[in-house]
């Protein structure tokens, strides 16, 4: 199976397991704890780090490969960013942009650069 189908198909498995198992709903408590009361906050760490805890759980279903590991990333990324934390969401992005680099997978790196290029044109 090529590289690029194998990242499509684990990203797709990722959301697949999370609506699955967490609910699709999970995301929006995080992204408003995180735009009203900012991301030192008790509740807020607490949330964050419930969600951290279960999605992990999602990546090792997925046997813990590079392509689940990234698509966690990206997920986690897209949380902050929707909550008004764009530096941190960026942060995390190239945190994945540099692991997908040192393991040379091309396609990978192309999606989170795409990611990237979406976060820097929502200034």
């Amino acid at each position: 199976m090529g590289e690029n189908k194998k990242i499509i198909e684990a990203v797709d498995g990722f959301k697949r397991l999370e609506g699955a198992e967490i609910g699709s709903d999970s995301r929006k408590p995080l992204i408003e704890g995180l735009y009203k009361k900012g991301i030192k906050h008790a509740e807020v760490l607490e949330a964050l780090t419930a969600w951290t805890i279960e999605r992990e759980k999602i990546v090792e279903a997925l046997g813990r490969t590079l392509e689940a590991c990234i698509g966690f990333e990206i997920d986690r990324a897209n949380i902050y960013a929707e909550g008004g934390y764009r530096n941190e969401a960026l942060d995390v992005l190239y945190e994945a942009l540099y692991i997908a680099r040192q393991e040379n997978k091309l396609e990978l790196e192309k999606e989170i650069r795409k990611e990237i290029a979406q976060m820097d044109g929502a200034e």
